[in-house]
């Protein structure tokens, strides 16, 4: 019976500690989605307000050989739809804090888009412009192809932290440009109008790295 209650106390004990201390075990360090079910976190964002629409950012299906004429939805990805001269992106905010931040994709051409080239934006607020985005360079094609980018973050201090939405830590958003000299446009009944580009993205992960960075010149 002591033995039990030694036990049981030292439990007690490791509880206790564990919740009087940092909250590191609240702390968000990686987010997945391959978005079977919903869009989960992300919304959709422009530089522009008009540029968002209620076709900005769509859960969408592939499906397999129709059967009977009806095809069974097999695989679920976010579709990101620029109809505007802004850029268009999707983000997501993330409760945590980080060195560096690895974003991780798969992303193809949907609609008028092979050769775009996607981009990754990571900071402690949303973004306003496309120039602060990264990218791998590397264009899309009509099949699904991964994407691997890395941002580092600088030291987060109250002042670069100020004006930062509570419970907000990580802002992560992925959007895409085209490396052609403008967009194409089509006739329309009320003259030219911009062509809508549209990019698939799926199996989205994030990993949040608190590790040190490397001292300079090592």
């Amino acid at each position: 019976m002591k033995l039990r209650n030694l036990i049981g106390t030292a439990l007690v004990a490791t509880a206790f500690i564990m919740a009087s201390g940092p909250a590191l075990a609240a702390t968000q360090v990686g987010y997945s989605n391959d978005f079977q079910k919903s869009l989960e976190k992300f919304v959709p964002g422009s530089n522009l307000d008009q540029c968002v629409t209620p076709s900005t950012l769509q859960l969408m299906y592939e499906k397999d050989v129709p059967t009977m004429g009806v095809g069974k939805k097999i695989n679920g990805y976010a579709q990101l739809t620029d109809t505007c001269i802004g850029g268009v992106w999707m983000m997501a905010s993330l409760t945590g804090t980080a060195n560096s931040v690895a974003v991780e994709f798969d992303a193809k051409s949907v609609t008028f888009c092979e050769g775009c080239v996607p981009l990754v934006y990571v900071g402690t607020s949303v973004p306003k412009a496309l120039s602060q985005f990264t990218a791998d360079y590397t264009g899309l094609e009509r099949a699904w192809q991964k994407h691997i980018v890395k941002v580092s973050l600088p030291p987060v201090t109250d002042s670069a932290n100020k004006g930062t939405a509570p419970g907000t830590g990580i802002v992560v958003a992925i959007s895409f440009t085209a490396l052609d000299s403008g967009r194409s446009v089509k006739s329309s009944g009320n003259g030219p109008a911009i062509l809508a580009q549209q990019i698939g993205i799926d199996n989205v992960r994030i990993t949040l790295d608190n590790a040190a960075p490397l001292p300079a010149n090592n």
